[in-house]
C-alpha cells in the first residue's frame, strides 16, 4: 500500500536505487479518490463495469548534437509504446500513438532542473529552456499523454506527474512523463531497466497511482485495499514473489511483481483489480474533459 521513502530533499541526497523522483501525496487527488470510493462519481460506468479509456500518447526524444544514430531510435520507441498500449490493454485503457519528435539540443537533452510543489508530487517549473521546449512539444488535454525521453536526469531515472485536480489548462505543459533513455525497452541495462517497464511504472503515476510501497508500514498507504503494504524494495535483479514480506505485522507479502514497486524489470508483470479500478476513477474524475 504506498509513495515513497525518500522524501523532498535535494537531488543529490535522493537514493541512487531512486526510480521515480516525485513521490508525495496529494490530498487534492486523495479527496477526489475518496469521493469515488463514496460513490459520489460513477457517471462513466456501464453496466457496472468501468467504461474503456481511450488516450493518445505522444513520444519527444531530446538528444545530444553528437549523439549515435541508434540513441533511442523511432523504432526503439515505436517498441516502448506497443509493450505499454498492450499492457494497458489488459486493464481496459486503449492507447493510441500519436506521433514520434526528436530535438537535437545539447541543453534540453540533459533534464537537470525541476521545481517541486510543497507536497512533492507535482512538477511546477523547469529551465526556461525547458519550459519552452515542454511548451511548444505539448498538445492536447489533461486527458493526452506525453512521454519525454533525454539523454539524462539528473539525479533520478523517471518521474510522471501525480494528477492533480483543478489544474488550470496553462499548466498543459507541466503533465508528463520525463525519462533516462537508458530505461527505454532494449536498451543494454540488464538486469534492472531493459524490458521497458518503467515507462508502464511513470504512465501508472499518470493514472493516479502511488507506489505499493506508500508509507511503509504505516497509515493509508497508496489507498488501494489489495496492494499489501511495504517498505520501499530495491532493483536488485532478484524476485521474491511469495517470500519477501517487510510488513509482517500485516497482512499479505510485498507485491515484487506489481508495477508500482521498485523491483527489477523481469519481475514486474501486473497491476491489480483495485489498481484498475483506481486508475479509470483517477481518469474519469479528474483527467477527462479538462
Amino acid at each position: 500500500m504506498a509513495v515513497a521513502s525518500y522524501l523532498p530533499q535535494t537531488l543529490q541526497e535522493r537514493s541512487s536505487d531512486s526510480e521515480c523522483a516525485i513521490t508525495g501525496t496529494s490530498s487534492s487527488l486523495v479527496k477526489a479518490l475518496e469521493q469515488h470510493k463514496n460513490g459520489v462519481v460513477s457517471s462513466q460506468s456501464v453496466e457496472g463495469q468501468a467504461a474503456e479509456i481511450e488516450v493518445t500518447a505522444y513520444f519527444h526524444v531530446a538528444v545530444f548534437a553528437n549523439s549515435t544514430e541508434d540513441t533511442a531510435t523511432n523504432e526503439m520507441i515505436t517498441a516502448q509504446f506497443e509493450l505499454l498500449k498492450d499492457t494497458y490493454a489488459l486493464y481496459g485503457i486503449n492507447l493510441s500513438l500519436g506521433g514520434i519528435a526528436r530535438e537535437v539540443n545539447d541543453t534540453i537533452a540533459v533534464l537537470s532542473v525541476w521545481n517541486l510543489d510543497p507536497t512533492d508530487t507535482w512538477i511546477t517549473g523547469s529551465s526556461p529552456e525547458t519550459e519552452d521546449y515542454w511548451k511548444r512539444t505539448r498538445t492536447g488535454s489533461y486527458e493526452t499523454l506525453h512521454v519525454y525521453y533525454y539523454e539524462d536526469l539528473i539525479g533520478t531515472a523517471a518521474f510522471c506527474n501525480i494528477v492533480i485536480p483543478d489544474r488550470p489548462k496553462s499548466d498543459y505543459f507541466l503533465d508528463g512523463c520525463h525519462l533516462r533513455k537508458n530505461v527505454l525497452l532494449g536498451e543494454k541495462n540488464a538486469p534492472y531497466r531493459e524490458y521497458g517497464t518503467s515507462l508502464i511504472h511513470e504512465v501508472g503515476h499518470w493514472f493516479g497511482l502511488y507506489h505499493v510501497f506508500q508509507g511503509g508500514c504505516e497509515g493509508e498507504g497508496d489507498y488501494i485495499d489489495d496492494t499489501p503494504a511495504s517498505t520501499v524494495t530495491s532493483a536488485d535483479g532478484t524476485c521474491p514473489l511469495g517470500t519477501k514480506d517487510t510488513c509482517p505485522d500485516l497482512p499479505g507479502t510485498d507485491m515484487v511483481n506489481n508495477f508500482m514497486d521498485y523491483t527489477a524489470d523481469p519481475c514486474r508483470e501486473k497491476f491489480t483489480p483495485g489498481q484498475k479500478t483506481r486508475m479509470h476513477d483517477v481518469f474519469w474524475a479528474v483527467r477527462s474533459g479538462k
